[in-house]
């Protein structure tokens, strides 16, 4: 066996793997046996079914105990074309799977998953991109990723950067949920979960008085702010549509997400927005809506709205409004919720009291 040991990894069947810089080699009976000869090993990781995820000079090896696994198609998948970007032709530095049964790739071009057999690139991903070097999981189940830029968490279908231009050495938890990072020349530095993180002007929005937040199926996150206009977080940042972006009327009150993932936007004395494709369309009296103060939306099962108003409950199908008042047996006029139960029952709160 080779000297230079380069990685231990201990199976849950209680057998010891040893990467060295000749070879895998299992220990066995008080003796070495090689399994993988004359390659680098610079990593080694086990999947729920015991299989070894095995990083080396020749690529990614996974292991059955003794036999190799095969991947075929998995570099085009990865985008991984050899000699492109390292001089040594391996690309994919880390093949990870979490405690949730998801596989990850770290390679030269960025950030990957595997979900439902289809592989997910974390952008940015492509050769401009900052190269993942390692995933790691702590015991509360957030996952870290070590890039050459430094240390990132993933959060939702985004990386947020949270110690950006470092250089790591090693990355350990403790049993608090602390995670420690040993840096090259920085320091030792600790990262703990804040309980609470405020958004304000600072991070992009227009004001500190949102009035609304939706969270999209796609993940992304949108915020109606009090005479500010509709703001979207990339992670980082938000950025905000108003007046500039065709919405005239920049007071958002309700946010609802439609069928089709279009974005239905409320407003005090602008009406109802529709927001798809980067492109307002607007709602007012003029197309039937009763007033222009907008209090709440609900998405029916059948993909029609109600639309709660200051004049009114309102129905639109297909874009066509059908209007409800006190002479259909609402208590007020004055509408400021509505709601949809699983019986199909539509739910009116008014200023005067509650109606199905």
């Amino acid at each position: 066996m080779s000297d230079e040991i380069t990685t231990l990894h201990g199976t849950r069947d209680g057998v010891l793997w040893v990467g060295t810089s000749a070879g895998l080699y299992r220990f066995v009976g008080n003796r070495f046996e090689t399994v993988i000869p004359l390659a680098y090993i610079s990593r080694i990781e086990e999947s729920a079914d015991g299989h070894l995820l095995v990083i080396s000079s020749q690529g990614f090896i996974e292991l059955d105990g003794t036999r190799v696994m095969p991947h075929p198609g998995l570099s085009d998948q990865l985008d991984l074309h050899p000699g492109t970007l390292v001089p040594s032709g391996n690309q994919l530095f880390h093949v990870f799977q979490d405690r949730k049964g998801t596989v990850w790739f770290g390679t030269a071009k960025g950030l990957a998953r595997r979900v439902n057999g289809s592989i997910e690139r974390f952008q940015p991903y492509g050769s401009k991109a900052p190269g993942v070097h390692r995933i790691y999981e702590d015991p509360q189940g957030n996952l870290w990723v070590q890039s050459v830029t430094g240390m990132f968490r993933v959060a939702g279908a985004k990386l947020e950067p949270l110690a950006p231009n470092i250089q790591i050495r090693a990355v350990s938890a403790d049993g608090e949920g602390n995670l420690w990072i040993g840096t090259n020349g920085e320091g030792l530095m600790r990262f703990k979960d804040r309980p609470i993180r405020v958004f304000t002007k600072a991070d992009g929005l227009p004001n500190n008085v949102p009035m609304t937040v939706l969270s999209r199926r796609d993940g992304s996150l949108w915020v109606g702010n009090n005479c500010g206009g509709l703001s979207v977080f990339n992670g980082q940042r938000f950025k905000t549509y108003d007046q500039k972006d065709g919405l005239s009327n920049s007071c958002v009150w309700v946010l609802a997400e439609g069928k089709s993932g279009e974005l239905w936007v409320g407003t005090w004395g602008g009406g109802l927005f529709r927001f798809a494709d980067g492109h307002f369309v607007q709602f007012t009296s003029k197309q039937g809506l009763p007033d222009s103060v907008v209090r709440a939306i609900t998405i029916a099962h059948d993909g029609s709205l109600w639309i709660a108003t200051g004049n009114g409950l309102s129905h639109m199908v297909n874009g066509q409004f059908h209007n409800y008042t006190t002479a259909d047996g609402l208590y007020s006029n004055r509408v400021v919720s509505v709601y949809q139960d699983r019986h199909d029952v539509i739910w009116v709160g008014t200023s005067r009291g509650l109606i199905e």
